[in-house]
Formats: C-alpha cells, sequence, structure tokens
C-alpha cells in the first residue's frame, strides 16, 4: 500500500511503479491544483501503468478549492472515471464528511466503480465517525487509515497506539472495515510491531 502524501505521490512515476508492481496506490490530490495539472496526471498514468493496473485518489477534504476541483458536482475525479482513466477508488483525508455527506458519497462510488473508498481519521472523534460511516453502509468495503502525528502523519497531533488502543476492539466488530496505520513507523522493527500485534 503506497499512500498518497504531498509532495512524493504527486507524479506518476511511483504511483505508476508501485501500482504496477500489485499494490494499491495513492495519486496525493494535494499536487493536482487544477484539472489540467490533473488530466495531466492521468494522461502520464495512463502511459505508464501496465494492463489491469489501476490507482486511487487522496482527496483533501477540508480544502474548500480542491475539494470541489477533485469531487464535487462535476469533479474531476468523476469527469476522469467517466472517460475511462485507471482509477479504483478514492481516500478522504483531511477532514471526514458528515453521515449524509458520506453516505452520498458512498452512493456515487458505486455508481462510478469506485470500489476502493477509504477515509484517514487523525483524532478520536474522526474514527469514530468513519465507523459510525462503515456501520451505516454495510454493504461496502470501508478502508479507515488511522494516522499518528509522528514522521509524516501530518494529519494529526495524537499518539498512534493512543488512537488505537480508544478503538481497535470497534474497528474489529466491523467486518466491512480494513484497518491500515501509520505515522512514526520508521522501520522493519516498528512495522513488525503492528503486523504481529505486539503494539497493543
Amino acid at each position: 500500500f503506497l499512500p498518497g502524501m504531498t509532495p512524493t505521490t504527486t507524479e506518476a512515476p511511483l504511483v505508476a511503479a508501485a501500482a504496477n508492481a500489485g499494490f494499491v496506490s495513492e495519486l496525493a490530490g494535494g499536487g493536482q491544483v487544477t484539472e489540467r495539472h490533473f488530466r495531466l496526471r492521468a494522461r502520464e498514468l495512463a502511459r505508464a501503468l501496465h494492463p489491469g493496473a489501476a490507482y486511487v485518489v487522496n482527496l483533501l477534504y477540508l480544502d474548500p478549492y480542491l475539494w470541489s476541483l477533485h469531487w464535487k458536482g462535476e469533479g474531476v475525479v468523476r469527469k476522469l472515471r467517466a472517460e475511462g482513466a485507471a482509477i479504483e477508488g478514492i481516500t478522504v483525508s483531511a477532514g471526514v464528511p458528515e453521515l449524509d455527506e458520506a453516505l452520498a458519497l458512498l452512493a456515487t462510488c458505486r455508481a462510478l466503480g469506485l470500489t476502493l473508498v477509504s477515509f484517514k481519521p487523525g483524532t478520536a472523534k474522526q474514527i469514530k465517525a468513519v465507523l459510525d460511516i462503515a456501520r451505516a453502509a454495510p454493504d461496502m468495503t470501508i478502508g479507515v487509515q488511522i494516522e499518528g502525528g509522528k514522521a509524516g502523519g501530518h494529519h494529526s497531533w495524537e499518539d498512534l497506539r493512543d488512537l488505537l488502543r480508544g478503538s481497535y476492539h470497534q474497528a474489529r466488530e466491523l467486518p466491512n472495515v480494513v484497518l491500515r496505520v501509520g505515522g512514526g513507523i520508521r522501520n522493519e522493527a516498528d512495522a513488525w510491531a503492528w503486523l504481529s500485534g505486539a503494539w497493543s
């Protein structure tokens, strides 16, 4: 899994390399500041992706300009998907929509054939909101990318272990939730602590 991060995954080569290697790969929407920029990236990705490979677009919910450009109404993601771009999902980062808006977003994703839909909460309150969304949409698989505030966790000021301790049991109760963690994972030992359960 290659998460979206401006500027690291703003350009096509790294996103395409990860997608071609079989990973879920996110294009950082934060760097797609005009429709022209976004369409250029989509063309570059179309040339670089192997047959069957696709990417996810990481969208910044709390940036009104980018959210409107990328998603609302006739947003660029919707246009590109309708035109056949290899977009397989979206990640909503930097904020969590209210329940009604989130359910409408999920309905749109379903209609567009976007099967990978994630939210990126950075506080206990936001995690609860995402789990409420998952409960209200049991037919959709919901990615929950919990992010602590260390080492690039720029949407959170919280400690990752504290966030997980307060919500892990609730996430495990929901069969349609796929849990991912990030922020402060520096090396193989840190990664293994999360994969093995030693973090708890």
